[in-house]
């Protein structure tokens, strides 16, 4: 009784593909190196992703998002640290800050997923994370169509303290751009250089 007990309280299993892993992994290596797959989203300033929102991803995400699973966060900021290597970014002068949540988001989860993720990459990569932008929408992005989402968060962003010259905008999940562009719109005429960073990019038509 007391081996079978054992053996399913550490019985861990990766939260993807659930094989087993070892103990208190979440994410096995097999998953985390199939769904790399690193691009950049051209414009007025660069965005680099990690990997593609397909199902593997959604997965994992959702888990994290939605399923109380904070400490893939760390999984997450690890993906985003990987994007400085295979991009060679010189990021020295850099400080990190996170596309915001709406209020109602944050309520409901206890935390904003892209804020964990740009604290966990800053302990990762030693850049100084500053909380520099609120948001006042209502409506969640993840509910909302294509167009409506730019209207969901023009001018429902707002920066919160001073704008350094060199920043890193992280977010978990790249649909349209809109809550990354409304960020940068606040700051071009303050800064030096921004790179955007998610994890993910969803795939459009």
């Amino acid at each position: 009784m007391f081996k079978k007990i054992f053996s399913e309280l550490f019985d861990n299993r990766c939260i993807s593909c659930e094989t087993r892993t070892n103990f208190n992994t979440i994410i096995c290596d097999d998953c985390i190196q199939t769904v790399k797959n690193p691009t950049i989203t051209d414009g007025v300033f660069n965005t680099y992703h990690m990997t593609y929102y397909d199902e593997k991803m959604k997965k994992i995400i959702r888990k994290y998002k939605y399923g109380n699973f904070t400490k893939i966060s760390k999984y997450l900021a690890e993906m985003i640290m990987d994007l400085l290597i295979y991009y060679k970014l010189d990021v020295e002068n850099y400080k990190v800050t996170s596309v915001p949540s709406n209020y109602i988001s944050y309520i409901n989860r206890g935390f904003t997923p892209a804020e964990l993720i740009a604290k966990e990459f800053s302990k990762l990569s030693g850049l100084e994370y500053i909380k520099l932008y609120k948001s006042l929408t209502l409506k969640k992005q993840a509910s909302l169509g294509h167009h409506q989402r730019s209207d969901n968060v023009h001018k429902k962003i707002k920066l919160t303290k001073s704008v350094p010259e060199y920043i890193i905008i992280i977010d978990d999940v790249y649909t349209t751009g809109a809550s990354m562009n409304e960020c940068y719109k606040l700051i071009k005429d303050q800064v030096k250089n921004v790179y955007g960073m998610t994890v993910s990019k969803a795939h459009r038509n």
